[in-house]
């Protein structure tokens, strides 16, 4: 069964209260893992606060005396309950909104894009060595090769000229726009000569999807960035 989709607070003291109860533990200063999470819950239009990730470890490890065990952060807090691990605090919040694909088929699909668009997360950011940014010829030769599955998959909806699935966001949207945000933010000059105009004018349709627009506007949004814009410190920026 799915979570409920009702989000909607019967007062403004239960939306405190919701708010209030519902808490993203992470980094303070910059986006990176944390990012993803927010965009989610921005979307299904759930009340949050940010809390530092010191607050949280009372939730971490093997012997905690209260909640789920969780490893790392980002922790979220909500419902009564703890989540870890970004896909799934994600994939929770979106479902939670009624953002996800309408057949179960598609469901794993976009979950399907969402972990090929980690992967390539994991990657550029791991070649981050040393103080050494990642090499061009890396980025062409195996970042490309994500970059067109991502592409591809995109364009089996609507030509690419929307969502990866029907009319909405889901979590695959959220993740790919993750990744292809860092990768224009760090290698502008890439960006610009790397073909991927599908992917490219996904960045524009999400960024303009009014949950996302009015978010990305706002000073809660500012308040969780860096001010890096290259290197490994930009990479995990925004």
């Amino acid at each position: 069964l799915l979570p409920s989709q009702s989000t909607k607070p019967h007062s403004k003291m239960a939306e405190a209260k919701q708010q209030e109860a519902n808490a993203v533990y992470y980094h303070q200063g910059f986006g990176a893992r944390g990012t993803p999470v927010r965009l989610s819950l921005e979307i299904s239009g759930v009340k949050y606060t940010d809390a530092s990730k010191e607050e949280s470890e009372k939730y971490l490890g093997a012997d905690i005396k209260t909640g789920y065990p969780t490893f790392a952060y980002p922790v979220l807090k909500i419902d009564g309950a703890v989540i870890s691990q970004t896909p799934a605090i994600c994939q929770y919040a979106l479902i939670k909104g009624g953002f996800h694909p309408k057949s179960a088929i598609q469901q794993a699909q976009s979950l399907q894009v969402a972990l090929t668009a980690a992967d390539v997360w994991s990657e550029f950011f791991g070649a981050y060595k040393d103080g050494k940014d990642p090499t061009d010829e890396f980025i062409k030769s195996r970042v490309y090769k994500y970059f067109g599955v991502l592409e591809a998959q995109l364009k089996q909806n609507k030509e690419g000229k929307g969502f990866y699935f029907e009319d909405k966001p889901s979590i695959a949207d959220v993740f790919v726009y993750d990744i292809f945000m860092r990768f224009r933010l760090v290698k502008p000059d890439l960006y610009k000569e790397c073909g991927f105009e599908l992917l490219k004018g996904f960045l524009t349709t999400f960024e303009q999807y009014p949950a996302i627009k009015s978010y990305l506007g706002s000073d809660r949004y500012k308040a969780t960035i860096g001010k890096a814009t290259t290197g490994k410190m930009g990479f995990l920026s925004p």
